[in-house]
């Protein structure tokens, strides 16, 4: 019993000093912490198992090699869209992207780079990152896109729903134009229940209205992943 403490305990610290290796700025941080998390997953099983030490090891290596993969092929995805969409979009257009977890790569739009007026249409700059976008996407054809639109609280609920309805539409309905297959794109409109800042201000309002697209890795049955896990 207590060399299994032991082997416990010293995984525990190999996974305290994992986790703190996984900054935010490292581009391979999903593959970090999804080896973590498989190798605490594989010595929790291996130790149900094979309750000894050698087991629980061989179930860390296992669980780790499993997960490491995965983050690092969504890691690889990530680089390969930030390079397909180009400076442009997150220098000028103001496009963030960022990984949620070791299953899925959010992209947030501003809703005044990407449409005219009141969201009826799509500004021609902004196509040409969605052209860019619809090409990797169907390079990776292994995921579920699914397209958010937001709004600001001006205006009452149900406006507020309609043009973040009509948001997510416009560029769902641009990528599928260019070759997305329908199937795997998910259209979502929060309206103005989901602020990232203060609608008391002009320029929190300003955030509050934009798309999110969630690119999220289907598992091994192709089903899509939950995108809030």
């Amino acid at each position: 019993m207590k060399s299994a403490y032991k082997s416990t305990g010293l995984i525990a610290l190999t996974v305290a000093a994992a986790l703190a290796g996984c900054a935010s700025n490292d581009p391979y941080q999903n593959t970090k912490t999804g080896a973590v998390v498989g190798a605490v997953a594989g010595t929790v099983i291996a130790n149900q198992v094979a309750h000894s030490d050698k087991g629980r090891v061989a179930g860390a290596l296992i669980g780790a090699a499993l997960g490491g993969a995965l983050g690092y092929s969504m890691d690889q995805q990530a680089h390969a869209l930030r390079s397909d969409l180009g400076p442009a979009a997150f220098r000028y257009q103001g496009v963030t992207m960022d990984q949620p977890n070791d299953r899925s790569i959010q992209l947030d739009v501003p809703a005044k780079v990407a449409f005219n007026g009141t969201s009826t249409a799509l500004k021609p700059n902004f196509e040409s990152t969605l052209r860019r976008l619809a090409d990797h996407l169907m390079r990776y054809p292994d995921s579920t896109v699914h397209v958010i639109g937001h709004a600001d609280s001006s205006g009452s609920d149900t406006a507020n729903l309609r043009v973040s309805r009509k948001r997510a539409d416009l560029v769902a309905n641009y990528l599928e134009e260019r070759g997305v297959d329908p199937a795997r794109i998910i259209v979502e409109a929060r309206g103005e229940e989901q602020p990232r800042a203060s609608n008391a201000t002009a320029k929190g309002r300003e955030l509050n209205r934009r798309v999110e697209i969630l690119i999220v890795r289907n598992n091994q049955h192709g089903d899509a992943a939950n995108p809030n896990s």
